[in-house]
């Protein structure tokens, strides 16, 4: 019977050492008086049409080995945001943070996906 007291402790170490913290983060966008839109995203994202009437921009961060407490210190700082600037009749869309430089803990660097996906008015 003592073997099987080390088992679950040793379950939950693994576990501990392999989390993951994701989050789907939500932004819309009015187009307003303009009449062009813009992008200038960090990496890659995809473009989707929608029927709502404003453009709507999802990003979902994973961030790997690392704390809770690191990435909503990340989220909270804006990395992931998406800024709305209007210049004339275009609307401007920028990553607040266009460099996103490794993300270090105690354990080494983090492993982090970001996928983006534009949602943009089918009118």
């Amino acid at each position: 019977m003592k073997f099987c007291y080390p088992f679950p402790f040793l379950l939950l170490i693994v576990s501990i050492g392999f989390a993951q913290n994701q989050k789907y983060i939500h932004q819309t966008f009015a187009m307003d008086t303009a009449t062009t839109l813009q992008l200038d995203l960090h990496g890659e994202f995809t473009i989707e049409t929608w029927i709502g009437d404003a453009i709507m921009i999802e990003t979902k961060a994973s961030l790997y080995d690392a704390s809770e407490g690191i990435f909503a210190f990340l989220i909270k700082e804006g990395r992931y945001e998406v800024e709305a600037k209007l210049e004339g009749n275009t609307l401007l869309l920028v990553s607040k943070d266009k460099i996103r430089r490794p993300v270090g803990t105690t354990k080494g660097t983090s492993r982090e996906e970001v996928q983006v996906k534009v949602f943009i008015p089918e009118k």
